[in-house]
């Protein structure tokens, strides 16, 4: 569900080139978007004499309906009929929470130690092809049999180890304190203010408190997908937000994300329930 002043980015084609604009939504019945860059009346129409365009979620990128630009209003405003349903998964929601950090690497990280288990395993003799077919043809086939046994079975114990090994990484305690910081939260993943960048496609540990009936602290690694700087000229030091995708969450911890995204929301249209009743 789009809200009014929900930020978003339109991307459309012209010629050979994809253009991505920065936009907010403006109004929501009928459909309008206010550019933040660029010019409304520069977006070209599509050989029909109506432009197609995808209006993504600015923090994860995801596209979440394609659209057809009806017309060009004033102050840079887009008027667009929607072509497919909204396909946002999750309730998001803006909040402030404590959350702490830390950028990892899981297969460095755990490389010598998961060695080491992958390492415990009983060996088992080799057999060429020819000798498993050799052995095969006499009345000592079923050694053959229990040799595939064995190895079906020392490959789950592998298995094993590298979950065990990820779980491990899952559990433990960030070595970072939390910080109160304004996030951008929903079930599929989140974005946070700090004053240190990182690149696109690293892992992270992440912990943060949220504040339900009982306190729940969700511990979770994410992978960054969009990391942009925030351009404020009051600010001493430079500041980026970092949004990326939950990549391991225990399914009870979604739950709660679910949960608190509902009420938050759902507390932001009584405020607007009530604004509008003048109370």
């Amino acid at each position: 569900m789009f809200q009014k002043g929900q930020d978003v980015k339109i991307c459309f084609t012209s010629g050979q080139s994809r253009t991505e604009l920065a936009a907010k939504i403006d109004e929501v019945t009928p459909l309008k978007l206010r550019l933040l860059e660029g010019r409304a009346d520069a977006v070209p129409a599509g050989e029909s004499g109506k432009q197609l365009i995808d209006v993504m979620d600015c923090y994860l990128g995801e596209t979440l309906l394609t659209a057809e630009v009806l017309r060009v209003h004033p102050d840079n405003i887009l008027e667009i009929r929607r072509l497919t349903r909204e396909s946002r998964q999750f309730v998001r929601v803006s909040a402030f929470l404590d959350l702490s950090y830390e950028v990892i690497d899981p297969l460095a990280d755990l490389e010598d130690e998961l060695q080491e288990q992958v390492d415990a395993g009983e060996p088992l003799p080799e057999m060429t092809r020819q000798e498993m077919k050799t052995l095969a043809r006499t009345e000592e086939a079923s050694e053959a049999v229990l040799y595939l046994l064995r190895a079906v079975q020392s490959i789950d114990r592998r298995l094993d180890s590298i979950y065990d090994m990820t779980r491990q990484l899952l559990e433990q305690t960030a070595p970072h304190p939390m910080v109160r910081r304004r996030v951008v939260l929903s079930g599929s993943g989140l974005r946070f203010e700090t004053d240190q960048g990182c690149d696109v496609g690293v892992r992270m540990a992440l912990r943060f408190r949220l504040p339900l009936a009982r306190t729940a602290v969700v511990k979770t690694v994410a992978e960054t997908m969009r990391v942009d700087a925030i351009v404020d000229p009051e600010a001493k030091a430079p500041r980026y937000g970092i949004a990326c995708k939950f990549v391991q969450i225990r399914a009870t911890d979604r739950e709660r994300i679910v949960s608190f995204a509902i009420r938050k929301q759902r507390e932001a249209l009584r405020r607007m329930r009530v604004a509008a009743d003048g109370f």
